[in-house]
């Protein structure tokens, strides 16, 4: 089973051992369907926390664990490293997930690099790609037909329409 890195438990919230979990960019749309977490501490599998409930908490998420229950328990997750298995992850197209295209080279159809691919937003409509620029800059754009024209996962290359870039800054 290969893990995935999806966030960090940031601290203690309660006497009774729910905990502070804060998800990497890409994954903060996926938290309420987890439904256990694997935690490494110092590089290692630490423990397997399995998840009663979570909710959205001041910019982080509470989670409420059966297996810990106390704060002494809680304290020793705090600064811990979460995974989650790579194949239970969701997919941005079948096939496709995130950890497949992150980091890819987004290019324009003349093949001039306009950036690479930093994060993603779920959209009712689309996904939206979050592409920095080397200059810095940031740019969405959906991921449709008519903006995303190609994808080759081997070389972790996109080709897009640049007619379909947004700055970030114009939103």
């Amino acid at each position: 089973m290969k893990l995935t890195r999806i966030g960090k438990i940031t601290g203690t919230h309660s006497l009774k051992g729910n905990f502070l979990f804060l998800p990497d960019p890409p994954y903060e749309s996926e938290v309420n369907a987890l439904d256990y977490m694997v935690v490494f501490k110092g590089g290692e599998i630490f423990r397997s926390v399995k998840i009663r409930n979570i909710s959205p908490h001041k910019g982080r998420y509470l989670v409420d664990s059966p297996s810990v229950n106390s704060i002494e328990e809680a304290i020793l997750l705090k600064g811990c490293d979460v995974y989650y298995p790579e194949e239970a992850l969701p997919e941005i197209d079948p096939g496709i997930t995130w950890k497949d295209v992150k980091g890819s080279r987004m290019i324009d159809e003349e093949g001039v690099l306009v950036g690479t691919l930093v994060d993603y937003m779920d959209s009712p409509t689309a996904d939206i790609f979050i592409i920095e620029a080397p200059t810095g800059d940031r740019f969405l754009i959906a991921d449709n037909e008519a903006h995303v024209l190609s994808f080759d996962k081997e070389n972790k290359v996109f080709v897009i329409n640049k007619e379909g870039l947004i700055a970030e800054n114009e939103i």
